[in-house]
């Protein structure tokens, strides 16, 4: 890669040199103006396109020099210092969990495509400068974002688009604008469902992890739809690793007064859900899954693959690391996860990685938890919420 410097009498000159020589696509690294103001100085360089990430991400993928001539915006290579938890990046973000990143990694190139990321990342480190009111604004909206641990590549995706559109809009120094148009690109990456049905028999497995609280949610879940949408609801477990697990939700049916079976194989399940064919609502339990749970996962593979209709949920610990969401979200594709949920939301005060999670995997929220107690402390995830929790001021 080499850099080159292009000077003219003003910035369309300096940029029409850039133009000519290196094309449209050209990257520009850094604009100046010279000490004695005679020239203007651009340096620029072609930009390489990541793999992983072309084509893939709606929240601006490629910028290329005329963008960020319209939007005031430079870009100043230097060194990335490397993550902490050495998390994958969200350049691409919409459905990057299952896509061409697991498959590299599979077939043993990955190495080529993290050094590729690097240089992305690398050439990508943007700066506004400083001396405009669109770069002081850029940079107190990146400390915001950055300040409730969403990935910064993310940040700096949405920040350049939204930028450079509100700077063509003539819309690019009011701070407040710009941070709602902010909220809404992000709010519009993130999608919610409610994978329980209004009509019809839904059968659900609450999937993921040791010690996120799968069992607890469950029992939240059957405790709002019998009691109070006066749904029929049957749970079943398959953790007979934890005799305190089975108990536990023994309890919490005597409780709500719906029947709790223990399911040790996937045909104990098969024939279980035969038997509850009149049921509106089938709760799965199952066991927390850790990484070389071959066995476990074949289980759980063994009912995606049933004549019946089984939708899992991935339950996550909000109080985790990205990167060891990510594996998770890895592990857990075998089984093709219809949604996710987060838990321990009041044990932490950086929600970010709900959204790098969601991002990652392409797949909707369902359900938030925020407490041990049965059923207050759960809540459909939504919009709003989300905003509440990690957008800005």
């Amino acid at each position: 890669m080499q850099i080159r410097k292009y000077r003219g009498v003003d910035i369309k000159e300096a940029l029409s040199a850039v133009k000519e020589e290196l094309g449209p696509d050209a990257l520009i690294l850094e604009t100046r103006k010279s000490v004695s103001g005679g020239f203007i100085e651009v340096s620029a360089v072609i930009e390489i396109d990541d793999p992983i990430s072309t084509g893939h991400s709606p929240v601006g993928h490629s910028l290329g020099d005329e963008r960020r001539k319209k939007s005031n915006i430079s870009v100043v290579a230097k060194p990335k210092p490397k993550p902490k938890d050495d998390r994958p990046s969200l350049a691409s973000p919409r459905g990057a969990g299952y896509g061409s990143q697991y498959v590299a990694e599979e077939d043993g190139t990955s190495h080529v495509l993290r050094e590729l990321r690097g240089l992305k990342d690398f050439l990508s480190v943007i700066s506004v400068r400083d001396e405009t009111e669109g770069g002081k604004n850029f940079l107190k909206l990146e400390k915001e974002m950055d300040s409730s641990g969403i990935d910064k590549s993310f940040v700096h995706d949405v920040l350049i688009s939204t930028i450079t559109k509100a700077a063509q809009d003539g819309d690019g120094t009011d701070i407040d604008l710009l941070r709602s148009r902010v909220k809404s690109a992000v709010l519009s990456e993130i999608t919610t469902k409610n994978p329980i049905s209004e009509t019809g028999q839904t059968i659900l497995a609450l999937v993921g992890p040791t010690g996120v609280g799968k069992t607890t949610t469950v029992a939240k879940l059957a405790s709002i739809m019998a009691l109070k949408k006066k749904k029929k609801v049957a749970l079943l477990t398959m953790d007979t690793f934890r005799i305190a697990a089975v108990d536990q939700l023994k309890r919490y049916g005597d409780i709500i007064g719906v029947p709790v079976s223990v399911a040790e194989t996937p045909g104990d399940v098969h024939r279980l859900l035969r038997e509850h064919a009149d049921k509106d609502l089938i709760l799965i339990d199952t066991a927390g899954r850790g990484r070389g749970d071959t066995e476990q996962m074949q289980k759980l593979c063994a009912l995606a693959e049933m004549d019946v209709k089984v939708k899992f949920n991935l339950v996550l610990s909000v109080n985790t690391r990205d990167a060891y969401l990510y594996d998770t979200v890895k592990r857990f594709r075998g089984v093709a996860i219809d949604s996710l949920t987060f838990t321990k939301l009041d044990e932490s005060s950086e929600f970010g990685p709900i959204l790098n999670t969601a991002l990652y995997s392409g797949k909707p929220l369902a359900f938030f938890t925020d407490g041990q107690r049965v059923p207050e402390d759960i809540e459909a995830a939504s919009s709003k919420r989300l905003e509440s929790l990690f957008l800005l001021n």
